[in-house]
């Protein structure tokens, strides 16, 4: 037998269960102490929703809207294809019809008359023009708010400025206003002019 050989492979034995035991490999597992602490104390999320308080309710309205193509200034040929077809640029003559819906913030439904007080269109010279709540097309059972301005013939060519403000009866309001960024405003375009 070869004592040396042997108190080598000993050796190296000793020296990788030390190792192991050191780097936890060979050591068996025991509760450790962040767990049982955890466990007695409140965790921070169990706190925070403990303490949390409800968010403000919402106070302003939701506007979801468009422009189309009135009838006005159209053939009856192009009435089949032209009417209530989106668009940012108008013709002069032309008429620009608004197409809105009013959704509460709260209930995520839309607002019908009977729960708005007003909804008005402010035109680039100041006058406003009335929401009408109303089926469209008519029976089609597709209800929303509309508005309309017919453009004169001479109408000033440019971006055509508008503002969109509704209120409900509670006070709270919603407001559309063009980005002012001139390809994604309204323009009216010269009579003729697609």
């Amino acid at each position: 037998m070869n004592v040396p050989r042997m108190l080598r492979v000993g050796a190296a034995l000793i020296s990788t269960v030390v190792v192991l035991s050191a780097c936890g490999g060979a050591a068996e597992p025991t509760p450790t102490k962040p767990a049982l602490q955890t466990a007695a104390a409140p965790s921070a999320t169990a706190a925070t929703a403990a303490t949390a308080v409800p968010a403000p309710a919402p106070k302003a309205l939701i506007l979801v809207g468009d422009t189309v193509r009135g009838t006005a200034g159209l053939t009856d040929a192009q009435k089949t294809y032209l009417t209530c077809t989106e668009q940012n640029r108008f013709p002069q003559g032309s008429s620009i019809v608004w197409r809105f819906k009013v959704i509460d913030p709260t209930t995520a439904k839309t607002m019908t008359a009977k729960e708005l007080k007003s909804f008005v269109l402010t035109l680039p010279d100041g006058k406003q023009k009335p929401f009408n709540w109303g089926e469209h097309p008519k029976n089609s059972n597709v209800w929303f708010w509309t508005a309309s301005f017919e453009l004169p013939k001479d109408y000033p060519t440019g971006a055509f400025n508008y503002k969109v403000v509704a209120t409900d009866l509670e006070g709270r309001t919603g407001m559309f206003d063009q980005f002012p960024v001139a390809a994604g405003m309204l323009q009216v375009v010269p009579l003729g002019k697609p």
